[in-house]
């Protein structure tokens, strides 16, 4: 799968990858169209295609550890971190 997307970056198509089938209808449908045998289960599939329109590079934007980080269990958030000199520092509030 990697060298795949790495010829379809090359060569301008883009890739999608499908990764959750479960039991689903569309997981039927491609086992039944395709003749897959009943052991065998779909690990994953991918769409290759050409954009109708270029779209801008995707650009990440990095968000605040205090908005999602929990300490030991959901919704404890005693723990604060700061960056210094470009590295994630574990500070405990005092209290």
């Amino acid at each position: 799968m990697k060298n795949m997307l790495l010829m379809v970056e090359e060569l301008g198509i883009g890739m999608h990858i499908f990764t959750a089938f479960g039991d689903s209808a569309v997981e039927k449908e491609v086992v039944k169209t395709l003749h897959i045998p009943p052991p065998m289960k779909i690990a994953f599939a991918c769409a290759l295609g050409y954009a109708a329109e270029h779209s801008v590079r995707y650009v990440r934007v990095r968000r605040d550890l205090e908005g999602f980080v929990h300490h030991n269990r959901f919704g404890h958030k005693d723990i604060l971190w700061k960056p210094v000199e470009s590295e994630a520092v574990l500070v405990t509030q005092a209290g």
